[in-house]
């Protein structure tokens, strides 16, 4: 088994090593689907769910219920509901939702053996792509919002298949995959078809996540000896460095306005939520948590409705 997208090691030499650890601690794809209002940025700490303010205050535990070792926030795209992987009981790792403010809990994927991460939502909110091994490889899937349909995408034997996020179109699903020797990203048709590799090079590429108007996808990448987060156009062509710091950058998210990127780094000596502007400039750091902080996903709100028109007079 393999290491979540949160706690990847990206340098070169450390990939095969990293491979080899279980992927139970978790990493996080988050995104925002649609173009909306910024709402709150949900992460973890420990098998905590949290939310905060996008300035990094008001950091509150999210009533998880009896789910813990809680990883992998996904807000839906309307920002109503709260989707994420948790264990419970004595089950593996299952996909959980509930509504923003606790309620309404609800197994989705109430397995024994198998284990199911990285929920991403449909842009209409009617369906999810996952990671799960409910096949004995790693594999995504796709089913519908309330668990029910599940439909096998991919079917590659001793090959990683992992970390999705739907365009804000809603036509294609990208992908983190080592099935040509090395993890690289690829996109394909939420069928499953026409699967494109969008980079190629030989250091590890991963963790796609598409900007609210789907023109470009943030990464993590090591291509450029440490790892840093990345964008380039939603075809892969014209990537651009954003951040440069020694440290490990990783697991980038996108405001729903478009306008930042929340990311975790642990270049002030431990795992903490940053977020800086979409350009890459003005890093700062949001979280202090003593467990590290992991997996930030930004709540999309609807804007507010236009104010009366005035019957003059």
């Amino acid at each position: 088994m393999r290491l979540s997208r949160s706690l990847r090691v990206v340098v070169p030499f450390l990939v095969i090593a990293a491979l080899a650890v279980v992927w139970f601690a978790a990493a996080h794809r988050a995104r925002a689907t649609t173009p909306g209002v910024n709402g709150v940025i949900a992460y973890r700490t420990g098998g905590q769910l949290m939310t905060m303010t996008p300035d990094g205050a008001n950091q509150t535990p999210f009533p998880q219920g009896s789910t813990f070792n809680a990883m992998l926030p996904a807000w839906s795209p309307t920002g109503d509901r709260l989707a994420w992987a948790a264990q419970w009981g004595k089950r593996a790792n299952d996909v959980w939702v509930a509504n923003a403010d606790g309620s309404n809990l609800t197994n989705l994927t109430p397995t024994v053996s198998a284990g199911d991460r990285f929920p991403t939502w449909s842009p209409d909110g009617s369906r999810m792509a996952l990671m799960s091994t409910r096949t004995k490889g790693i594999e995504i899937w796709v089913m519908n919002a309330d668990g029910s349909n599940p439909v096998q995408l991919t079917n590659n034997v001793n090959i990683e298949d992992c970390c999705p996020d739907w365009s804000p179109r809603g036509d294609r699903i990208a992908f983190e995959s080592n099935r040509d020797g090395k993890f690289d990203i690829y996109t394909m048709d939420p069928d499953g078809g026409n699967v494109l590799r969008l980079t190629a090079n030989t250091y590890y590429d991963g963790t796609p996540v598409y900007s609210p108007d789907g023109s470009r996808i943030a990464f993590q990448s090591s291509r450029g000896g440490s790892n840093d987060i990345w964008v380039m156009n939603s075809d892969g062509s014209n990537p651009v460095r954003l951040t440069t710091d020694k440290g490990l950058d990783r697991t980038p998210a996108w405001s729903p306005d478009g306008q930042y990127i929340a990311f975790v780094s642990n270049r002030s000596g431990s795992d903490q939520v940053w977020v800086m502007n979409a350009d890459g400039s003005n890093q700062h750091q949001l979280t202090n948590a003593p467990a590290g902080a992991y997996e930030p996903d930004w709540q999309s709100l609807p804007p507010p409705p236009p104010p009366p028109v005035s019957s003059g007079g």
